[in-house]
């Protein structure tokens, strides 16, 4: 999660990493370490979310954040006549909300073409290999009995019990 944090920080700072003073990115690398921890927590436990790496939280929850971080902490004088003031430096909320519109509609293109992605992959070539290695009597491994094998009997055909049919 060490390793997670300053990743997230180094994400976050992309963005605005020409626009801001070294305090404000200090801010920003260490706001991103703390949302990053909070964000692995709630993509496991509420939204039950396999991320096994955090990439999700590293990159899309903290490039998210350095993103907005660009419209509170810009600084004209590091990049004169780009991008103004951020919010926190007397630039009001115009540019914030520029920048929040970015984030969302970045959000919905990614959602939008990422379901109609595996949609397709989904109707082409049906359910994904790892999927069906999860059903049961599948098995995983060559060799391997799965528990709806474990009925069967030297030969490799399922005994026959009384009252079932194999």
């Amino acid at each position: 999660m060490t390793l997670n944090g300053a990743l997230a920080g180094l994400v976050a700072i992309t963005a605005p990493c020409a626009f801001v003073s070294a305090s404000s990115a200090v801010v920003i690398g260490l706001g991103a370490g703390a949302l990053v921890v909070t964000s692995v927590v709630f993509l496991e436990q509420v939204l039950r979310v396999d991320d096994p790496v955090a990439a999700v939280s590293v990159h899309a929850v903290c490039g998210a954040f350095g993103t907005l971080c660009l419209g509170l902490f810009a600084q004209d004088q590091f990049s004169p006549g780009t991008t103004g003031d951020g919010l926190l430096f007397g630039g009001g909320m115009k540019f914030l909300v520029a920048q929040a519109t970015g984030v969302l509609s970045v959000m919905a293109w990614s959602c939008a073409t990422g379901f109609a992605l595996f949609g397709v992959i989904k109707a082409t070539m049906g359910r994904p290999r790892r999927a069906r290695a999860r059903q049961p009597g599948v098995s995983r491994l060559p060799g391997h009995r799965s528990p709806r094998r474990h009925h069967e009997g030297r030969s490799g055909r399922p005994h026959r019990r009384r009252g079932r049919r194999a």
